[in-house]
């Protein structure tokens, strides 16, 4: 058990016209797939595993520790279980997200534990592929 995050492709950005193939969009994801395979199509733009149980409750009490701030986005939508699976972030919440991340970054820059970097350098490309891909966060 541990908690993975991904961004799927844009359909626009397959290598494939998705349309024509009769490929399907879920609306909420972005995530492109067939009803009817056997299509073997790669769909995932990013795929993260942020970290286990134990690395993910480290996590927690390593940030906790170090940012006065305690109601952090990052804490409600991503952190607050070490596996939960089916949630997203959407477009409209990663500004929200990022702004978190630069806070404990600034906050963590003269120590900071390996995993918390990992942590960090991950969900900040997995906001980036979301931006390009104009597709959710999506948590596995």
């Amino acid at each position: 058990m541990g908690l993975d995050a991904l961004v799927y492709l844009n359909k626009n950005n397959l290598e494939f016209d998705a349309d024509r193939e009769g490929a399907r969009t879920e609306e909420r994801t972005g995530e492109v797939y067939f009803e009817d395979p056997p299509h073997e199509h790669e769909s995932k733009a990013i795929h993260k595993r942020l970290g286990n149980a134990t690395t993910v409750a480290a996590i927690v009490e390593e940030i906790s520790g170090a940012v006065k701030k305690q109601d952090l986005f990052l804490f409600s939508r991503v952190l607050y279980s070490a596996a939960h699976a089916g949630d997203v972030i959407e477009l409209k919440d990663l500004d929200q997200l990022q702004q978190d991340l630069t806070l404990i970054e600034d906050t963590t820059r003269e120590r900071r534990s390996k995993e918390l970097a990992v942590f960090l350098a991950d969900m900040s490309e997995l906001i980036h592929e979301a931006r390009k891909q104009k597709n959710p966060i999506v948590f596995v």
